[in-house]
């Protein structure tokens, strides 16, 4: 991972729990809506709890910097062995 953007940290069961919640929370919002922008919005914010989730998983943190939301869902794409998840995004 990119030192740049990640950072190593351990991480608790709970505090992995937490980071979960998060993101289904939002997915839940989005899922309740129907206006387009509040979708999206509530979709693509979820997008980024997960991957704050799974890179935490790894044992990493995120740095917030500019750029870490492309590189998070580049690290997504590289977890998920997705080469349309990094392709698309690069």
């Amino acid at each position: 991972m990119d030192k740049n953007f990640f950072s190593a940290q351990s991480f608790t069961a709970e505090e992995l729990e937490k980071l979960r919640k998060s993101a289904e929370k939002y997915l839940a919002i989005s899922g309740k809506n129907r206006e387009p922008e509040v979708k999206f919005h509530f979709t693509y914010m979820a997008l980024i709890k997960i991957g704050i989730y799974l890179i935490a998983r790894e044992g990493y943190r995120v740095k917030s910097r500019p750029g870490h939301h492309q590189m998070m869902i580049e690290e997504l794409g590289e977890l998920l062995k997705s080469e349309d998840v990094v392709n698309t995004v690069t």
